[in-house]
């Protein structure tokens, strides 16, 4: 399933969105013209000491806070928007693409939470979902525990940049 309007045979037109764990499916009804542009949109919030993973959509909103390791797999999903193999991620990760297995046993977890928002095959965020990251306004202060790949390198990008 993907977030947005979609049909379902034994429903008829919905509007779906994720929460955790799930789905919110809007039922509409012939007459029924809301904005069904509408699609859901994630925050990566990083700006604090507490990785925040912020959700809403047109039924409302909300968050969810997240491990250090799932929150640079979603920085990882998110700066690679064509989306990442799982050596890659585990490059992105651990600067080692032969731990594809601890790469695939996160991503189960994190899609526990986040459903089919995560797609595979490759790893990626759906098409259907916006999305954008909230850096800290000191860059150095980005996951300041993590020494992952891809944290070093938008804490780079964000110097020079």
């Amino acid at each position: 399933m993907r977030a947005g309007e979609t049909w379902f045979p034994s429903l008829g037109r919905v509007t779906a969105e994720p929460l955790p764990r799930g789905w919110l499916l809007r039922l509409h009804d012939a007459a029924d013209d809301v904005d069904n542009e509408r699609s859901a949109q994630l925050i990566l919030d990083l700006s604090t000491a507490s990785p925040v993973l912020r959700v809403s959509g047109p039924s409302g909103e909300w968050s969810d806070p997240l491990t250090p390791r799932h929150a640079e797999i979603l920085l990882a999903l998110m700066r690679h928007h064509e989306g990442r193999s799982a050596a890659e991620l585990a490059e992105d990760l651990f600067a080692d693409p032969t731990r594809t297995v601890t790469v695939r046993a996160e991503m189960s977890r994190l899609r526990r939470t986040l459903g089919p928002v995560l797609q595979h095959q490759p790893y990626r965020i759906a098409d259907s979902v916006a999305y954008s990251i909230a850096l800290p306004l000191n860059v150095n202060d980005l996951l300041p525990t993590s020494s992952a790949p891809i944290v070093a390198a938008v804490r780079a990008v964000e110097v020079r940049g």
